[in-house]
């Protein structure tokens, strides 16, 4: 019983990590962008990312996971010369509806 508490915080432990490094990347993506509404939906959203319960859920760290991978395809979308906006503010969207069901799950 005594390893089965220490595989539970591991894994609670790197999903806290895991929400720590998508909040912080928010900052990376705010530095990479000019569009004012852009950061101003990356600015709301910040709060929503670091204040998300961590757990040890296999489908909540799914849900974690896609959120890291999407902010990695807005660094991509970002760094390319045309910097889409729209691209991008989708991609916002898709990370709200992400963290709202990640939520339900929790």
């Amino acid at each position: 019983m005594c390893f089965r508490k220490k595989d539970v915080a591991k894994i609670n432990q790197s999903d806290r990590d895991l929400i720590n490094y998508n909040s912080k990347t928010i900052d990376v993506l705010v530095s990479m962008s000019n569009s004012e509404s852009f950061i101003n939906a990356l600015n709301a959203l910040k709060p929503k990312l670091k204040y998300l319960i961590p757990s040890t859920n296999k489908n909540v760290i799914e849900y974690d996971k896609k959120i890291k991978n999407l902010f990695e395809d807005m660094k991509i979308v970002l760094s390319k010369n045309n910097k889409d906006e729209e691209k991008s503010m989708s991609m916002i969207k898709e990370t709200e509806r992400l963290i709202a069901e990640r939520n339900r799950l929790v």
